[in-house]
């Protein structure tokens, strides 16, 4: 498992690139608006199989040859649930392993989700540690404040 600390996803040689949604239709915000704009294609189809009930919450659905939506709310207006974000995790971990794929993954849930990223970092771990093939791109704050340390504040922080 790589962190990906500064990087734009869709710029990912991966076989599959996670994109976080709701299942409304709406790509308003986060990585499914830099979707919609990355992929319009796919848009339409994605509003269409909300619309139809073809996308629940806590469950992935391969939308093409790379991407892949990520369920993580039901509506755009509320916040996601754990439970939720667990499954998603649980799902890209089978699928993974069922394709003997690579994929690169954002911090599913931690967006507009509002998931708290050491949760999801910890299952991340869990189900991805080991393998090289997997990009896990953290949420940017995490990123600021990781960068923010050079070696001598680190040292003093431990």
């Amino acid at each position: 498992m790589n962190l990906i600390r500064d990087g734009d996803i869709f710029q990912s040689t991966r076989d599959w690139i996670v994109i976080p949604t709701n299942c409304k239709g709406i790509m308003g915000k986060g990585l499914a608006k830099s979707a919609k704009a990355y992929r319009p294609d796919l848009s339409a189809q994605y509003t269409a199989d909300c619309l139809s009930w073809n996308i629940h919450p806590g469950h992935i659905y391969p939308a093409s040859e790379r991407i892949i939506w990520a369920a993580t709310k039901d509506d755009w207006r509320d916040e996601g649930q754990w439970s939720w974000t667990y499954t998603i995790l649980q799902e890209l971990a089978i699928h993974v392993a069922k394709n003997d794929c690579s994929m690169a993954i954002p911090a599913v849930g931690c967006g507009e989700a509002k998931q708290p990223w050491t949760w999801v970092h910890e299952e991340l771990d869990r189900y991805f540690f080991d393998n090289a093939d997997i990009d896990i791109y953290p949420p940017r704050n995490y990123v600021r404040n990781w960068l923010d340390y050079d070696d001598t504040d680190l040292a003093s922080i431990l």
